[in-house]
């Protein structure tokens, strides 16, 4: 027998599925048993990432690559019971930590939010073509 609506959206408001590890970043110190944790975003933190990367200036749009890294990682990393680590205020101090670990951490949460380096280009080129046909884009293609 059919679930009811009621039914359908109980069962898939109470599913876990965003993907979630411990985070293990040996430079900072921290190891699997910190409480420290990578988590993919949901879909309004993926939107909202997004819109934070993208600037459009009448017809021209650009990728704002800068804190790029840091912004989603801040997103991602969460203790125990999904409180982000860092806040939006925090996102520059994040920055300034190594762009190794940084590249390291980014690479998995786009994984876990189902995102891709095609995805960022992807997102400018939604948004059309600059002045004199440039793509607006400030950064080399990822």
């Amino acid at each position: 027998m059919a679930l009811t609506a009621q039914e359908l959206r109980q069962r898939i408001d109470a599913a876990q599925d965003i993907p979630r590890e411990p985070a293990v970043i040996p430079e900072w110190g921290i190891s699997d048993q910190d409480g420290l944790f990578l988590k993919g975003l949901s879909g309004a933190e993926r939107d909202s990432f997004e819109k934070a990367i993208i600037e459009q200036k009448g017809s021209s749009t650009r990728v704002k690559t800068e804190m790029m890294r840091s912004r989603l990682v801040a997103l991602s990393l969460v203790d125990a019971d999904d409180n982000r680590i860092y806040s939006d205020a925090d996102i520059k101090t994040l920055g300034g930590k190594s762009a190794v670990v940084l590249d390291r951490l980014f690479a998995k949460a786009m994984t876990f939010s189902g995102m891709s380096a095609d995805d960022i280009e992807v997102l400018a080129e939604d948004f059309g073509e600059g002045p004199n046909g440039e793509d607006g884009s400030d950064s080399p293609a990822i």
